[in-house]
C-alpha cells in the first residue's frame, strides 16, 4: 500500500494509464492480500494506548450495528461482488477520467479499491472453520471469479482499438508513449 501511494508509482500513475493499473493492482490485490495474510489485528490493537483500546476500539468492535454491517459486507458473494465492482466501476471511462482529474474523487477511487480488497482477502484467509468462515470450495470460487473478471477486463483493454482514457492526455502522458499503446499495456 505504501508503494502504491507514497512512491514514484503514485506520481507516474497520474500520467500513464499502465502505471495507474499497476497502482490499482497494488491497492486492490497485493497490499490487502499481504495485510490479510499478516493477521495484524492483535498486534495493532496491543500496540495502542490502553485508553484508545478501551475508549475507541472496544466500543467500535462491540457495536452491534458495525458488526452487522461488516458481517453483511464480508459474506462471500457480497465480498466478491464488491471486489469486482471496485475495479469495473472505476474502469468505466467516464468515471476513470473524472477521478483522474478530480483529486477528492481519485482518493475515493483508491479508498474503495483498498476497502474492497481488504474485505475480500480477509474473507479468503479467514481462519475460522465453517459456518463462520467460508468453505474452501466457496473460497476457490471467489478467487476464480475475481481472476476471471480481471482477465476479461484486461483482455478487453488490451484488444480494443480506440483510446478510452483521455484524462491522461490532459496531464500529458510521459515519455512520449502513445495513448493506445499505454492503454493496451495497462490491459496486460
Amino acid at each position: 500500500v505504501f508503494l502504491a501511494l507514497e512512491s514514484p508509482v503514485d506520481t507516474l500513475a497520474e500520467r500513464l494509464f499502465f502505471v495507474h493499473q499497476v497502482q490499482h493492482l497494488l491497492l486492490r490485490m497485493i497490499g490487502p492480500m499481504l495485510i490479510a495474510l499478516a493477521w495484524p489485528e492483535g498486534i495493532l490493537t496491543a500496540g495502542l494506548p490502553a485508553a484508545v483500546r478501551r475508549g475507541v476500539v472496544a466500543p467500535v468492535v462491540s457495536n452491534g450495528v458495525i458488526r452487522a454491517i461488516f458481517g453483511a459486507l464480508s459474506q462471500p458473494v457480497v465480498a466478491t461482488v464488491l471486489f469486482i465492482a471496485a475495479l469495473y466501476v472505476w474502469e468505466i471511462p467516464r468515471y476513470h477520467n473524472i477521478a483522474l482529474l478530480n483529486e477528492p474523487i481519485h482518493y475515493v477511487m483508491h479508498v474503495t479499491m483498498l476497502f474492497a480488497g481488504l474485505v475480500f482477502w480477509w474473507r479468503m484467509f479467514d481462519r475460522r472453520p465453517p459456518p463462520q468462515g467460508a468453505r474452501y470450495g466457496v473460497r476457490l470460487m471467489m478467487l476464480w471469479l475475481a481472476l476471471l473478471t480481471n482477465i476479461v477486463l484486461g483482455a478487453y483493454t488490451t484488444l480494443k482499438s480506440t483510446v478510452l482514457y483521455g484524462a491522461y492526455d490532459v496531464a500529458g502522458r510521459l515519455y512520449g508513449i502513445q495513448p493506445l499503446f499505454d492503454e493496451k499495456l495497462g490491459g496486460i
